[in-house]
């Protein structure tokens, strides 16, 4: 009889002692081993998350990349720490502090990228040329954004070949080429019509006022920034709005209308100012740095470029560098610094040429020019007035020649597109003969074969029958040679018999 009691025997039968033990096992190692990876993983996900407070979202991205690195290799989740890099890069450049955003650039450089996904490609050149655009680096930022439009060209992605083309007209649009601005933009809105989302869609159409607003075509640009407000206030993008309407501003500026302007940047300057956008701060001080300037308002115009000037030196050298130069420039100008006012200007120009900021660079001649006029310096001002007129017309010379190239180029290639049509086709006819010929071949070949099998069947039924004719003959000459035998017989007989009469 089984003996009960209240041991751990007792309670679990001994071949189910083994199983208890195991599943113990198995709660600890989840426990102690399974519920950090866990939380490792999920950390990433939040740190991909999209967050209303960028700082808070660095935060917890740092935190997951110190954790992803210190678990790297014994855990092999090199996934998860590419994407919180490429991920920190983004959130980095977005808040301005450039100098972290290229340290995790190089970083990325220097390893393995054949690892990479396609996806984590594509993001890392994007990521890159953002980054040099924002430092003023045009040459580099159109070359990266050059490189991810082949990567999704080669895969046959359009969503992001969508996102690249964008990228490129920017690139273009800085460096005041204007027709390539216009054709990648249109190019890739044309892609994201189809199945992109309000957000990114709004990004292209703003890029395109932002195009015709730099050729002067003021109702043009007014267009497209106000389909774009109306497509962010659909999503509540406050950030697109508020950056749209900073774009609406510099319109109402160029038309003479400050007042109007002034109070656009005001109100997206504190909104960036909330959301901590260090950069964005820094463009609109300097905007209504400029705005002020055309007011005559010297001391309220000082006071933000002196803000500009604090918030370069937290970011370091960006695309509003050239801006920040001949603003202050022009500010010298009104405060009566004519030398303070040239060196400043020069360094600006020298910048300008190095980073190919064409527009910028003729702003700056135009500014030389004035202060030089100002101030009465009659041959300086002739000299910068010459090199405003060689660089104008170079400027208009190069888009001229890219224009007729970009024009040649695709009549060359609706040209090409036409002769491969007709070699095509003409192939098409050559395959269509050939085709032609061997079937007549096969119906040559299957009538004669045809001839030859019906021809057969009737020399068969033909030597069947001959057959047939030559066994009835050959019985009926044997019934007749019987018969001959047998009156052979009989005439002989007669012939005995009737021998005797006389005839």
């Amino acid at each position: 009889m089984q003996s009960k009691n209240n041991s751990v025997t007792g309670l679990f039968p001994t071949g189910n002692l083994s199983k208890f033990k195991l599943c113990i096992f198995s709660a600890v190692f989840y426990a102690v081993i399974c519920l950090p990876i866990k939380a490792e993983i999920a950390n990433t996900d939040i740190c991909l998350m999209k967050y209303s407070d960028i700082s808070l979202q660095i935060s917890n991205c740092e935190n997951t990349l110190e954790n992803l690195n210190n678990n790297n290799q014994s855990l092999n989740i090199n996934e998860d720490l590419i994407n919180t890099r490429l991920k920190l890069i983004e959130l980095y450049t977005k808040q301005g502090d450039f100098f972290k955003a290229r340290r995790l650039i190089s970083t990325l450089d220097n390893e393995a990228q054949s690892e990479f996904s396609f996806l984590q490609k594509f993001n890392f050149l994007r990521r890159k040329g953002i980054l040099f655009y924002r430092q003023g680096e045009l040459p580099k930022a159109l070359n990266a954004f050059n490189q991810a439009v082949e990567l999704a060209q080669a895969q046959n992605i359009s969503e992001q070949l969508a996102k690249a083309l964008s990228d490129v007209g920017t690139a273009h649009l800085a460096m005041m080429q204007y027709p390539e601005a216009l054709q990648a933009y249109q190019q890739s809105l044309k892609l994201k019509e189809v199945e992109a989302s309000p957000d990114s869609i709004a990004v292209t159409l703003n890029n395109l006022g932002t195009v015709y607003r730099k050729m002067a075509d003021w109702n043009q640009a007014a267009y497209y920034y106000v389909r774009t407000i109306k497509l962010y206030s659909q999503v509540n993008n406050l950030a697109g709005v508020a950056h749209t309407q900073e774009n609406l501003g510099i319109i109402f500026l160029q038309q003479g209308d400050a007042d109007k302007a002034i109070g656009v940047f005001s109100e997206s300057l504190s909104f960036f100012k909330e959301k901590k956008n260090l950069h964005a701060c820094l463009r609109l001080s300097i905007l209504l740095g400029r705005a002020y300037l055309k007011q005559d308002e010297v001391q309220m115009a000082e006071d933000f470029l002196q803000q500009a000037e604090q918030l370069e030196l937290q970011l370091g050298t960006s695309d509003q560098s050239t801006l920040l130069k001949l603003s202050l420039g022009e500010l010298l100008i009104e405060k009566g610094s004519f030398q303070q006012a040239e060196s400043l200007l020069l360094t600006g120009l020298d910048f300008s040429q190095k980073q190919n900021d064409k527009n910028n660079e003729i702003n700056l001649l135009q500014a030389l020019v004035k202060n030089a006029q100002k101030f009465k310096q009659w041959e300086k001002a002739l000299l910068y007035q010459q090199q405003l007129t060689e660089k104008k017309i170079a400027n208009y010379q190069s888009n001229f020649v890219e224009s007729l190239a970009q024009k040649r180029a695709g009549f060359e290639y609706e040209q090409q597109l036409k002769e491969i049509k007709l070699l095509s086709k003409n192939n098409q006819i050559k395959q269509l003969e050939l085709v032609n010929k061997k079937s007549q071949f096969f119906m040559v070949v299957l009538s004669l074969i045809i001839i030859i099998f019906i021809a057969s069947f009737f020399i068969l039924v033909l030597w069947k029958k001959r057959r047939q004719l030559k066994l009835a003959l050959a019985k009926e000459m044997e019934f007749h040679h019987q018969q001959v035998l047998e009156l052979g017989a009989s005439y002989s007989s007669l012939k005995m018999a009737f021998g005797q009469f006389n005839q």
